[in-house]
């Protein structure tokens, strides 16, 4: 008799946006995709962080339209989608879960409309990879400055996060630690300001996790204020195969 063995070994998947920015001229629209071939319902939580300690509590960003974020239906081979309404003048931060029992995906789009009116957008997946160790490149080179969110998607876990930084060549150039993220606690941070011997460097942050279980992202901000968005890249196996990139110009 062949008896199936489940362990409780792999932490709880989350559909996580780890970094949601409203207001100041900020605003974040989100796209979830029905990946069944039923009907399926999702919400999203908001979580708003607090800078200083890095926990958050529960959070209500206006949406535009005063659209419902709970109990939304999304057709077989239809997605949905949201954007907070940014209408205030301080901007407020903090990182999201797409809840749903079914197979969804998406993508968030950040749009910062800067002062003269020109709009800049970037987009990211939403991650629900396990994400316990995990690859950031950083350019602080030619006055560019990237900048880092990190969320701890444990409920119970604190976040004892650790980085190993290295530069282009792999060269280790220091390994460090982030501070402890509570449960459910955000951070976000120029990388410079919060490790200051990056400045006018360029290379790859390796972070990995002691306790907690994280979803990271990284902007990447130009001299002129343009700015480009870029997710963490898993260490975990992925089925191998050729990989294609659908665009180059």
């Amino acid at each position: 008799v062949i008896t199936p063995v489940k362990t409780a070994l792999e932490p709880t998947r989350v559909n996580a946006i780890p970094q949601v920015a409203d207001g100041g001229g900020f605003q974040t629209s989100i796209t979830v995709v029905n990946n069944e071939q039923v009907p399926v319902q999702v919400a999203v939580k908001f979580y708003k962080s607090d800078p200083a300690t890095r926990a958050t509590s529960p959070w209500n960003p206006p949406m535009e339209g005063n659209a419902a974020v709970e109990n939304i239906q999304i057709p077989v081979g239809s997605s949905w989608t949201v954007q907070t309404a940014g209408t205030s003048s301080v901007i407020s931060s903090g990182w999201a879960e797409v809840v749903s029992d079914k197979r969804v995906s998406g993508l968030a789009v950040f749009r910062q409309v800067q002062p003269d009116g020109r709009i800049q957008e970037a987009a990211v997946p939403i991650n629900n990879g396990l994400m316990q160790r995990n690859l950031l490149p950083f350019d602080n080179t030619n006055s560019f400055v990237t900048s880092m969110a990190v969320a701890n998607l444990s409920s119970t876990e604190v976040g004892k996060v650790r980085v190993a930084f290295r530069d282009p060549a792999g060269k280790l150039i220091r390994i460090d630690r982030l501070k402890d993220i509570p449960a459910r606690g955000h951070t976000a941070f120029e990388l410079n300001k919060e490790f200051p011997y990056l400045g006018g460097l360029s290379g790859t942050a390796d972070f990995w996790v002691l306790g907690g279980n994280i979803s990271v992202l990284g902007l990447w901000f130009s001299p002129s204020g343009a700015f480009k968005s870029f997710e963490g890249q898993t260490l975990n196996r992925r089925p191998g195969g050729k990989k294609a990139i659908p665009q180059v110009a």
